[in-house]
Formats: C-alpha cells, structure tokens, sequence
C-alpha cells in the first residue's frame, strides 16, 4: 500500500476486523438500525453458543462414571469454549471499543503527518503483523474443516448405523447424545446443531485471538516509534528549532515533552488493556497445559482417522500460545529497550536540561511494562515455558492427564517465581487518563522531622505523577518556616500547596485523650472537612508523612470513582495483630477484625458533610472515652470505633496502597501476591524498624532519598502552562561565574530535631560546608555547646549519608541547639553566600558569629563571647571582631588560650591567618596591637578587609551574586562599613584554621581568565550599587590607604583591586584608557554538573592529564576555600600582560569618586 494513500480505518487491525464483523463482536459505531439488526444478530449467535455449552456440560456431568477419558476431554472442550465465550464479552465491552477507538485515531495522526519514516516503520510492522494472523487464520480454518469432515469421512467409510454407539460420532463428538434428545433419532439434527455451535465457538477461539495479538503488536510498534524519535532527538529537535523559532535547548524540551505525554499514554494503553484481558489470561493459563495434555494423549491413542482433527486443534491452540506470549513478550523488551535508546543518539551533545529530562524518563522506563497473569506472574516467553512444563508430571515422563484420577491441582507456586516486582493487581476498568486532573492531598506536618519525612515523601510522588498536585498541609510553627522554603526553593512545576495553621484547629482535638506518639497533632486528620474549603475541592487523599510513594498517585485519587452513594471515607486494613488484643496490655478500642490503618485515606467530603461528620466522630469519641479511656493509636482508634457502628461508610483499600512496615507487621501476606504501591513506616523507628523484608524495602526508600530532586523541576508536563513563558534569556559569559542559577537553590532546613531555649547574650555560631567538611561537624559541636547552625551544601545521595552519621553519632544526636540545614547541589559553581544566608535566616538567637567551617574555636570562646556581649548592648551597627590564625607546621597543638597562643607565635608556630599569602584581608586587625591589648579596640576598615565577625541576628544578608571563588566576605564587610558599623577587635578570643587543599572553585578561579575578568566585572557593579545605595563618597582619606602616583599615565585593571585605578593624563581628561578586547573563553561541557563525587574516574583523569590542574604545592595546604582571592602568582601575571596596561604600576592607588562611578555607567 502507497504510504500516500489513505489507509481505512483501523489498518493495523484491518484483517481482525473483516473476520469479527462477520461474528458481530466488532463495534459498528453507526448508531443507526442497522448497528441494532448488528448487535441483534450478535445476541442470537451468542445464546445460541452458551446454551450449546450448558448442552454438552450437562451431557458431561452425566456420564463421568462411564468413561473417564471421554468425559475429560468433553470437559476441557467447554472449558475451553466457556472460556472464549467471556473473552467475547471482553472484546464487546466499552473498554475494548475505546481501546480500538484510541488505535484508530493514532493511525490517523501517523497517516496524517509528514514524517515519511514513522509511517514506513509503523507500515512495515503491520503488514508483518497481517502475515501473522492471516497465516494463524489459515491454520485455524484448516482445523475446522477437519474438524468437521471427520465425521462424514468416518460414516462413509463405516455403514451408518444408529445403533453404532462405539462409533467415531460417538466418540468424538461431545455432544452426539445430543442432551435431552434421543441420539439415534435425532442423529442429523444433533450433528447440525453441534456444526453450527463448533463453528461459531472455533471462529471465537481464531479470530478473537487474531484480534488480541494484532493489539499486542500496535503496541510494540508504538514503542518503535518512540524509540526511533530518542535516537534522532537532535535532527527532530532542528525541525522544532524552525517550526517555533526557539533555540535548541527549548525545542529539544518541546519534543520531549511530546514523547513524555506519548510514553504516558502508551503505559495507560497498556494498563487499561491488562485490566480487561488479565482474568481472562489467568484462566487460559491454568487450563491450556490440561488442555494440551487430553489432547496429546488423543492423538496417542486415537485411530488415524480421529488424529487429523485432534492434531488440527492441538496445533491450533499451540500457535495461537506462541502468538499471544511472544507479543506480549515483546512488550516487555520494547519497554526495556526505552532506557537503551535514550543514549543512543548524540547525547553528549544535549543540553543539561535535555539530559536532566533524559534521565528522569530513564528511570521510568526501567521498570518494563507487561501484560500479567492475574496476580501471579507477567505473560511472556517463561511463562508459555511453565504451560509446557505443566504438560509432564515430576515423576513419570507422560502426560499428566493420562487418567482423570491421577490430575491433582497445582499450586500457584508451581507457575510463579518472585512476584513481587513483576505482579499488578486490578484496580478498576481503566478509562481514558485525564492529565490534566488536579490531585488533592492533605498531610499533617508538625515538626522538623516530620518536614524531613515530607521531603522524601514528595520526592517519590513526583517520581511517579503526571497529573497537577495541590498540597493541604496542617502545619506548625516550625514546620510552616520548613516547608515554605522548601516550596519556595524547590519551585516544581504544577505543585500548589495551601498552608493552614494548625494552631487555629488544634482546639477541636485537644480535648481527646491521646498517648499516640504523634500527640494532638495525628487527631488534627479527623478535621480536614473544616480545614479545607469547600470550593478548593470536595475530595481528598489524606496521607501521613511517613510513606513512600511507589506507583502514579493517580491510582489511588481514581479510587473515588469506585464509592458507592453511602462510602464517605476510603481506608485500608491494618496488617498487624493490634487490634486482636494480641500485642498490648492494655484494652484496644473495638474495631472490625485487624481494625483499618489511617496513614492512607480518601475523604469525600460532601459525602462526610451529609453525614454530619463533625458531630458523629466527636459524639462517638466521648462516648467510648468513658469505656475505653484514651486513645492509643489518635485518630485511627477512632475511625475504627466509628467503622465498627458505621461499616458501610467505608470502601476498602486494596492492602497495596497501604503497606505496613511495623514491628508486628503482617503485610507479607500483601506484597508477596501484588505490587506494593505505598510503604507505610508506621513504626516509631520509621525507616529502622525490624521486619520481615525490611532490608529490601529500605533499599527501596534510600533509592528515594539519594534521589535528585532537582530533576523534577524540568521534567515536562502534559498539561504545562504556555511553553513561551520558559524560554530562556541568552545569558551573557559572566552569568556562568557571577549570578545564582535562575531556579533557586533547593533548601530543606531543620533536618534534624532542634530547639533552642536563649537569652539576650546568646549567641549562634554560623558556619557553612560541603560533604568532603562533614568529618569537621564533631570537633565544634565539641568546642561550642552554644547553639550552632550548619548549612552544607550536599547532593541528594550525600545528605541520605549525613542522615545517617548525625543519627549515629552520639555527641551530635544529643545535641538538639544545633540546626543542620540542607542547600542541594545545583550548577556549578558553590554558593558561599547562599549558604551563609540560609543559616542567617533562621537563628534563633539574638546574635551570631560568622565563621568558616575550616576555623578551630578556642576553648570557652562561647562563654567569653558571650561575656564580652553583656558590655557592648544591643550591638547596633557594632561588629565585634574574632582575630583569625593559621598554625605554621603540622600537628601542632590548639592553644588554650591566649597566653598559650602568644607563646605559640613567639615559637613562630602560629601566625596571623593569611599573613603571608594574603595580608591585606585582616591586617585592619592590627596584630600586633592585639598581642599586647588585653581590653577590646576599636579599628578603621581597610580595603579587602574581611574578618570574622560577631553581630546582631538582624544584620544584612550577604550578596548572592558571589559564587564559587573570591570576594564572598569582602563585599559584607564593605556594606557593613557603609552603613557606618563600628569594628572592634576582642583582645581575649581567637580562632585558628585548619590547613586543607584549595577548593574546585579556587582552581578554576586560577586557570580561567574568564572567570577572574568576570569576578573583577562583578566588583566593580557592586562598588557602583553600593555608593548609589549608602551615597557614601569613597575618596576621603580615612577609607583611602594610599595615592595614586602622578607617575602614571595609564589605567590598569589589577585583579586583586575591586576598582578601576585611573591616572595622568585620562584623569585630568575625565576618560578611560581604551582596552583590547578579551577573548571569549572556549566553553566546555559541565562535567562537574553530573559527576558531584571527587573520585569521579573523569575527575581523575582530569587531574593527571591537565598539568594546570594542580596548585603550586608550596603553601596549598595553607589557603582557605573561600579566602584566597587575592594572592599574586604566574596565572594571574600572565593575565594582566595579556589583557591590560603593560606599564608598571606602583602601589598607589585611590578610590572612585561618585561622579567617576556615574561615568562608569555609561
């Protein structure tokens, strides 16, 4: 067929057509008389066939005691036929007339595109496919006529005789006893009627199953089509570039957010196919190796004359196994071949968005969809083996159904493996998915750790989801500062969330008496009817906050469909023996049986509203208080009361949406036969509880944790807002190294327990960190045992391993005044200010120190900070000064005090931190003075200053336009000075840091001259903002350490200076020097976006094949991560010689004046 010619409708399912239309099972659509005439005809051939069955069932039933073997095969043929009359009820059913609805409008948009290589690919595996089934359909018709010819040969051969009750008729023929009629009267008559009932039931079996399979390959050859678009991603993606006028990056986006809603549709497809068919294949599974076995033994012992027809069916049903099984094996591999093709095109050239979006839809792609075998196993090429298996007993090499009395039933195991990843169980009838359906779900989160908890709930749903979330959270004082950040910074798309104060409810539960763990807070549950409004939505998945999510939320929110006008609430069973009165001394409140499980519950609220819920849980809790006394386990002990009186408000969850990982658990039971779709850790040890599995499930939720949560925030919705808004601004080549990402960096604060109890002298040591500075955490929790805030800067797999060493440890476990929060990797570059400013944010002290993370504090420094506070107030633009020092050699011993340190530097053990690498960041310290002053001083900023410095919880953030390498603290301290602060240097306290190797950022500061032009552009905006800002004059000579040489006749732009330095002649002339320009630094790819872990093989290739890769190793060990911005070395000699001035410049220099800024400008 000409690819320019239009197809008929259908065309994949043309030749399955043609035969069920002559069968009435195929949908005409016509809404006409002739359809009625159609489905009329339909009905008739239909009874007809059932009563035909009954006929030869009731034939069966009455002669078992005479010959066994004929009963046997009597019985397996309608088994058999009975088996094919429900699967025509399948293919009648309005869920099959949709699915071939569905394939007829997607070959409509194949025929109707331009793109000449799908329709071949998607021609080229129909016409394989008609070859298929119209070669089966052969070797069914073949079979018929055998069928029934066998008998006219026989009675041609033999003279008819109607006493002949051994005859071939009789023999064969199931219903020659044509029950209730005479066979010797009505011998012609019973032949015709068992004609016409075998021809109908044959043309089922044939062309029903040509039907099925003919469905099974339009969905191998959808994923074709999908995979073909994977690997020529970026020749489409140039197309998408000319049809929308977007760069690449974007039409690569815009094609994968059509594969994505494609993908998404297929694995509907497929589900809402599995539903209908898989009853169905459970019971052609179990019966075919019965089936099989009578009929080989038939062709064992039967005349030649009867072989032909037994061996016609027995072929038949072969081929047709073979079929359905590879098909349907197929989609499994194709699936699986998903991942495969997402790489195999030119990956390595997409953008990091396109490979972000990539790998998300990797990871769905690595579970394969399959057609299953009710709950026991998937249909594929190992399961037609078992089939074959089941032919033979386990002892004697001959069929099993040799004799009826030796059959025994098989157990299910028999036929299974290991289910628990590959068994689906049935929801509903699957209708067509709406993605662009809103998913309502409520939660109660009341603490730090339950917004922990949340995190890793969120994350699991969001790997599963398509359709909109909108979040109703009950929250706390401290959970509501948690989970806005979180919000905020996360910035997902299509995710609402609505905050309640549960301050405002708590009221309406505080009176119950309640010993759950959970406190007051799990009753909150009980009042989401009030909470939410009324016009937001009427339905609501209520979840805890200690689930993981493991299949599309969508499942559990189209349950509702499912209600009944009386079910209001929708709850799954509880899987321990609670109870039962089997695990407590004392008395349970009553429940139904195991009683039901409230972590996972639908609330129809119009339906509870009728009900008048409020009143009907808060009479009956008063009630039962007075019997039972208080509740052990809140609010379920509730529902279960009111569950036990009310049973017919409830629906039943299936147990998969509420699998139950306690101490007493009995979900083995659940997660054995089907697909746990929710794991619930509803143990006060949460994810260590022990359990039967639990290894295997906490594999599972650390697979959730170690996660990438920044994925989501990419991953292309079906139903996203207009794609125009996302289009990107070309960035310009310093937002690389000067500008925060455009998304935020996603934050979680608080993710262990903390609450501080402080006065108005206390103070919080702030610091930050990455992973590779977690080892420092112990030692200043050991030298501090005031209030600490560490914010680290961690992938999602990092923090699951912090997690675990705070909990582990015993000092820092403890410890609840320390404040861990969370920044997650995000780009390239680390985000020093972003980091100091999170834990700025969220002190709950009236001070704080600022202070790296590679600093030591001396002894008692808390209490004497502390001390030194009472005398300076309320430190209103006051900054007090903590000198900085370095040890000179190795191991050497932390002085005590200062006394011990003066002595340490008159060992020349200790000096002044950065003295000789970069002196200009603290020598406004003055230290010297500081050695012989025993009572606080006051000193003058300087430029570059930079100490560390003890001020009011309410000073001024730090600019976040600083990433990665240099001028960090700098640009702080200069506001701070422009807002006139006082700096004053404490005589009695010190810190001293920690030797470690330069940071990434510090190596890449040095080998790019990019980096170092666009950190210098930086500078000078910022110097430019601030005078506007403060309207402070930077030329007076307190700010201004030296003068500029008349000498100098040229502008020199020196990269340790924040300015312009002019001179001679262009000052006079009010001008700057001209420049040559820069050149554009060549762009390489972001490796260090993907590999987050030092040892990296790439990372260490890296260093041993760039000689530049490594620091000078004299004095390497001494430079601070974030400090050393101003050191002079080869790199940046070479630099100025290259970019700027070749005259020498000598030390004098002055700052801007206002009018020289505005000249800036322009």
């Amino acid at each position: 067929m000409a690819l320019e010619d239009n197809p008929p409708a259908v065309y994949h399912l043309s030749f399955a057509r043609k035969m069920l239309l002559m069968l009435g099972i195929w949908p005409l659509n016509r809404g006409d008389w002739l359809e009625k005439l159609y489905e009329l005809y339909f009905l008739t051939t239909f009874i007809y066939y059932i009563a035909f069955n009954i006929s030869g069932a009731a034939l069966a039933i009455l002669t078992w005691s005479e010959n066994y073997l004929t009963t046997a095969s009597s019985m397996g043929i309608v088994i058999e036929y009975m088996s094919n009359a429900y699967k025509v009820a399948i293919f009648k059913s309005a869920t099959m007339r949709g699915l071939i609805r569905e394939i007829n409008e997607k070959e409509q948009q194949i025929f109707e595109s331009d793109n000449q290589k799908v329709k071949r690919l998607y021609m080229k595996n129909a016409n394989e496919n008609r070859k298929v089934v119209l070669s089966y359909t052969v070797m069914g018709t073949v079979g018929i006529s055998l069928y029934f010819l066998t008998p006219l040969v026989g009675n041609a051969l033999i003279p008819l005789a109607f006493n002949n009750e051994t005859g071939i008729q009789a023999h064969y023929f199931i219903v020659f006893s044509w029950f209730p009629f005479d066979p010797n009267q009505y011998y012609w008559a019973a032949y015709l009627l068992q004609f016409i009932g075998c021809l109908i039931g044959y043309s089922y079996i044939v062309y029903c199953g040509v039907l099925y399979i003919s469905i099974l390959n339009f969905i191998k050859v959808r994923f074709q089509i999908i995979q073909h678009y994977f690997i020529n991603l970026s020749d489409y993606g140039e197309e998408y570039e000319q049809l929308y006028t977007v760069d690449q990056e974007m039409a690569q986006f815009l094609l994968l957010k059509v594969l994505v809603k494609e993908h998404l549709q297929i694995i509907d497809f497929v589900k809402r196919l599995n539903d209908t068919m898989q009853f169905f294949t459970l019971l052609n599974f179990l019966i075919s190796s019965f089936q099989l076995s009578l009929l080989a033994y038939q062709i064992l012992q039967l005349p030649l004359i009867q072989q032909l027809p037994v061996l016609s069916y027995f072929t038949t049903l072969n081929t047709q196994l073979i079929l359905t099984y590879q098909a349907a094996h197929m989609i499994v591999v194709e699936s699986s071949n998903m991942a495969d093709s997402l790489f195999m095109g030119n990956w390595h050239t997409y953008s990091p968005r396109t490979l972000r979006t990539l790998q998300m839809i990797c990871i769905r792609a690595q579970k394969p969809l399959a057609m299953t075998i009710g709950p026991i196993a998937q249909v594929k090429v190992t399961a037609l083996i078992q089939i074959y298996k089941a032919l033979y007993s386990r002892e004697e090499s001959v069929p099993a159904a040799l004799f009826l009395d030796s059959v025994k039933p098989k157990l299910m195991g028999h036929f299974a493996k290991n289910l628990y990843h590959t068994s689906t169980a049935k929801d509903e009838q699957f209708k067509p998915r709406d993605f662009c359906e809103i998913i309502h779900i409520g939660v109660v989160c009341s603490g730090v750790k339950s917004s922990t908890y949340f995190h890793a709930l969120l994350k699991s749903m969001l790997l599963y989801r398509s359709n909109s979330l909108h979040f109703h959270i009950l929250i706390s004082n401290e959970s509501g500062t948690v989970l806005n950040v979180l919000f905020k910074s996360w910035n997902l798309p299509q995710v609402n969330v609505s905050f309640y104060d549960m301050n405002q409810w708590l009221t309406d539960v505080r009176w119950v008496q309640n010993t759950h763990y959970s406190g007051n807070y799990g009753l909150l549950k009980l009042v989401f009817n009030k909470v939410v409004p009324a016009n937001v939505t009427s339905k609501l998945l209520v979840l805890d906050t200690d689930l993981i999510i493991n299949d599309d939320i969508h499942g559990l929110w189209r349950l509702f469909k499912k209600f009944n006008s009386e079910q209001a609430i929708g709850i799954g069973e509880n899987q321990s023996p609670y109870y039962l009165g089997q695990l407590s001394q004392s008395r349970p409140w009553p429940a139904l049986g195991t009683g039901f499980n409230s972590g996972v519950m639908l609330y129809d609220f119009e339906k509870m509203n009728r009900l008048k819920w409020d009143l009907l849980w808060v009479n009956l809790t008063k009630r039962y208080s007075l019997t039972y006394g208080q509740t052990d386990l809140g609010d379920q002990d509730i529902l279960n009361a009111l569950i036990k009186e009310h049973p017919d408000i409830i629906y039943k969850l299936p147990c998969y949406w509420n699998t139950q990982m306690s101490s007493f658990s009995t979900s083995s039971t659940c997660y054995s036969k089907f697909k746990p779709k929710i794991i619930h850790w509803n143990s006060p040890q949460k994810f260590a509880v022990a359990t039967n599995d639990g290894a295997l499930f906490r594999g599972l939720a650390n697979s959730v944790f170690e996660m990438n949560g920044n994925w989501f925030r990419s991953y292309p919705m079906i139903c996203e807002d207009d794609w125009k808004t996302q289009l990107n601004v070309e960035p310009s080549d310093c937002q690389r190294f000067t500008l925060p990402p455009e998304v935020p960096f996603r934050t979680l604060l608080f993710v262990m327990e903390h609450k501080v109890t402080s006065d108005s002298s206390d103070i919080t040591y702030v610091t930050h960190l990455s992973f590779d500075r977690i080892s420092l955490i112990d030692n200043i929790a050991r030298l501090w045992p005031g209030p600490i805030s560490f914010t680290m800067y961690l992938s999602d797999a990092q923090f699951a391993r912090v997690v675990h060493l705070l909990s582990d440890s015993q000092l820092l476990s403890s410890r609840s005044n320390i404040a861990y929060h969370v920044v997650f990797k995000q780009g390239e570059f680390y985000p020093t200010n972003t980091l100091r400013n999170t834990g700025l944010k969220h002190v709950q002290t009236p001070f704080v120190f600022l202070v790296d993370v590679d600093f030591v504090p001396m002894r008692l420094l808390y209490q004497l900070l502390r001390d030194n506070l009472k005398n300076f107030g309320d430190l209103k633009q006051k900054a007090l000064v903590v000198p900085a020092f370095e040890a000179i050699g190795p191991n050497l011993t932390m002085p005590e005090n200062k006394l011990k340190l003066l002595e340490a530097l008159e060992r020349k053990e200790f000096r002044p931190f950065q003295e000789a690498s970069w002196a200009p960041g603290h020598a406004a310290t003055d230290y010297t003075r500081w050695q012989m002053e025993y009572a606080p001083y006051q000193v003058k900023w300087q430029t570059h200053y930079e100490p560390y410095i003890v001020v009011r919880s309410d000073v001024i953030g730090f600019d976040e336009r600083f990433l990665g390498f240099g001028w960090n603290k700098v640009e702080h301290i200069m506001e701070l000075e422009a807002q006139d602060y006082e700096f004053t240097v404490l005589s009695d306290v010190f810190i001293v840091h920690q030797a470690h190797k330069p940071s990434c950022d510090n190596l890449k500061y040095r080998q790019s001259p990019l980096y170092q032009r666009c950190l210098q552009t930086l500078k000078r905006t910022f110097i430019r903002e601030l005078s506007k800002k403060y309207k402070k004059n930077y030329s007076d000579s307190l700010r201004s350490k030296r003068a500029v040489s008349k000498e100098s006749s040229t502008s020199v732009y020196d990269s340790t200076d924040f300015f312009l330095v002019w001179g001679g002649k262009e000052k006079a002339e009010g001008r700057k020097e001209p420049r040559r320009p820069i050149a554009k630094e060549q762009e390489k790819p972001d490796y260090n976006y993907y590999f987050y872990e030092s040892e990296h093989p790439y990372n260490l290739t890296v260093m041993k094949t760039r000689p530049n890769a490594s620091l000078r190793q004299q004095g390497s060990d001494k430079s601070s991560s974030e400090e050393l911005d101003y050191e002079y070395n080869e790199e940046e000699r070479k630099f100025r010689d290259l970019h700027e001035s070749t005259t020498t410049v000598t030390d004098n220099f002055t700052l801007l004046m206002d009018e020289d800024l505005v000249a800036l400008e322009h």
